[in-house]
């Protein structure tokens, strides 16, 4: 999209890209940050395969099909004014719960349109969130060593035998964005011993 002189150089749009999913035959705008701006579903299309998109000057779509009941053709998607049909949110969710919705009987598109839906699915990720995260045991979530807290706060650390020895080397810089790292020739020591059960350490940032 940012070859194309429909979008202003000030458009945020103008930096965003255009992905083609051939096996959800759907096109997604992406931002740079990688979030899901917008969804065009070519399933209406009745093509097997989509060969290339690409966009013009104007800001239309052009996608060519093949290996479809039609003969091979090009099809030339123009912009408009209405908006996306699906949110980001619910073209996530689409990915995630469209089996089991079909196998409820229902329609993906239909049925996450419904607000409680939306709720709903809302509430049992928090929860799911929520139980592996208070019990990370029970998911077989831990390695030998250490992992990354799903917490996204620290580190979380298993101890191993008796104790576990903590080396932590320590980098500065002069300008952040400008100069790199480098070793700042000191570490940060510890031993962390296993008191009874509790073989489970969190290493974790101040707020």
């Amino acid at each position: 999209m940012a070859q194309s002189a429909w979008f202003s150089a000030t458009d945020p749009r103008r930096e965003n890209i255009l992905i083609l999913s051939r096996d959800r035959r759907r096109v997604f705008e992406i931002n740079r940050h990688g979030q899901i701006t917008g969804t065009l579903d070519l399933a209406f299309l009745n093509s097997g395969n989509i060969e290339g998109i690409t966009m013009d000057d104007d800001g239309k779509i052009y996608l060519v099909g093949e290996q479809s009941v039609l003969p091979p053709k090009l099809h030339v998607f123009g912009p408009g004014a209405v908006p996306p049909l699906s949110t980001p949110e619910q073209v996530s969710a689409r990915a995630t719960f469209s089996e089991a919705l079909h196998a409820l009987g229902l329609t993906p598109d239909v049925a996450l349109a419904s607000p409680a839906l939306s709720e709903a699915i809302a509430s049992t990720r928090a929860q799911g969130r929520a139980d592996v995260t208070g019990n990370p045991g029970a998911y077989d979530l831990f390695t030998e060593s250490s992992i990354q807290d799903l917490r996204g706060t620290g580190v979380l650390i298993r101890v191993e035998e008796n104790a576990v020895n903590l080396s932590l080397p320590v980098q500065k810089s002069t300008g952040l964005g400008i100069t790199p790292w480098t070793d700042a020739g000191v570490e940060l020591k510890a031993t962390l011993p296993k008191i009874a059960d509790k073989e489970f350490y969190r290493l974790t940032l101040p707020e």
